[in-house]
């Protein structure tokens, strides 16, 4: 995963270890099975499906570069595969300390709840359509941070675990610029 391009830039992007099995006849949509055993609704995307279709065997397990999103009025967790990435790769994260399946999650926070370890970060996409406002999404993460949080731009490290994403370290960049 390559280092952010400057202080706040906004991604929500992590490696998963597991095994892709496609829908029936379909390629691009299928069921991502982790080493745990969990199973998320997965879909690869456009840039990602040559190279899968001609160089990676979808039968093996193997390190997949993935977007993660929740399912619109659910708390299911969905993947997009925008790649895949050598062994290499993933004993880098686990020297890092992060022995399980692991993502970069940088945005502004929205809410926070300390009781029930909520975390609603906001990511912004990082492309600007001239003319239109900037789209976003939200992810649920499940932790704790400092209070006095909303409204800060987090830099999260978080795991995959029981199909919640588990924040395991952050570092708090500061208020985001409000335009009045």
């Amino acid at each position: 995963m390559p280092i952010p391009s400057y202080p706040k830039q906004y991604r929500a992007i992590g490696i998963i270890r597991g095994k892709y099995t496609p829908l029936e006849g379909k390629l691009t949509k299928g069921i991502m099975e982790t080493r745990e055993g969990q199973k998320c609704d997965t879909v690869i995307l456009s840039r990602a499906i040559s190279a899968i279709k001609n160089h990676v065997d979808v039968n093996k397990i193997q390190n997949w570069i993935v977007y993660p999103h929740k399912v619109r009025n659910g708390d299911q967790l969905y993947l997009q595969i925008v790649g895949i990435c050598p062994d290499e790769s993933h004993n880098i994260i686990s020297e890092k300390g992060f022995k399980k399946d692991y993502f970069s999650i940088r945005g502004e926070v929205l809410y926070f709840n300390r009781k029930n370890e909520k975390v609603i970060v906001k990511i912004r996409f990082n492309r600007r359509i001239k003319g239109k406002k900037s789209r976003f999404f939200k992810l649920e993460l499940k932790g704790i941070i400092n209070n006095n949080s909303i409204h800060h731009f987090y830099d999260f490290d978080v795991v995959l675990n029981d199909s919640k994403l588990v924040i395991q370290q952050y570092i708090d960049l500061g208020l985001i610029a409000v335009n009045i």
